[in-house]
């Protein structure tokens, strides 16, 4: 019997711990916004969820990835509907955070470069 279904975190949102070495490719079916109360260390906040194509588990976004969606799509989050999302998960333990989700807009177009410019 597999038992990694048994091994994963609980809870509604994917945690990049139970992805570790996994690279995901999912599309975005809705943006949801998600409070968040304040606590002892943290002010009180608001975030940006992603849920996913035939997905049952969420992702919140922190500023970071939420730039790099941003900067990919645009910043109105209806354009990102039907949008492909690369997911991977980066080693911060170095940095005290533990392991975090890397996200990557898969549908962005790519950047024209101009290789006449001088300088």
């Amino acid at each position: 019997m597999d038992m990694n279904k048994y091994a994963s975190s609980g809870g509604e949102d994917l945690k990049a711990k139970d992805f570790i070495g996994k690279n995901l490719k999912v599309v975005i079916s809705a943006v949801d916004t998600r409070d968040y109360p304040a606590t002892d260390t943290q002010p009180a906040d608001t975030k940006a969820v992603l849920s996913f194509e035939g997905k049952e588990k969420t992702l919140v976004l922190n500023a970071t990835n939420t730039k790099a969606l941003i900067s990919g799509y645009g910043r109105e989050s209806e354009e990102w509907i039907g949008k492909g999302v690369g997911l991977t998960v980066a080693d911060y333990t170095d940095k005290g955070y533990g392991h975090g989700w890397v996200v990557k807009a898969l549908d962005a177009p790519e950047p024209e470069f101009e290789d006449d410019v001088p300088f």
